[in-house]
């Protein structure tokens, strides 16, 4: 079984890096990866997040953060946490 997933990885790699490089070289943007996760709860009333934009999909970052709400799917109209642009790690605490 883990042969087997273990292809399917590879391959799925595969695919995807050729993606990136038949856009970057036609000058196509495609969506930027970007990973998040909780990190802690510090508090009643705190935790820290942390997210690392991981590749840019041909195009500046031109902003990163947080977005969250008291329910699912939060929307930037909600509470908004503006942590820099560019690739690379942030992290902040929500209180």
């Amino acid at each position: 079984m883990s042969i087997i997933y273990l292809k399917f990885v590879e391959g799925n790699l595969m695919h995807q890096s050729f993606n990136e490089w038949y856009s970057l070289k036609n000058g196509i943007a495609s969506l930027p990866t970007t990973i998040t996760n909780y990190k802690s709860r510090n508090s009643s009333s705190s935790v820290t997040v942390a997210g690392n934009v991981t590749f840019d999909g041909g195009a500046d970052i031109t902003q990163r953060g947080i977005v969250w709400g008291k329910g699912f799917n939060p929307e930037l109209s909600d509470n908004t946490i503006s942590l820099g642009n560019g690739a690379g790690s942030f992290e902040t605490q929500i209180i």
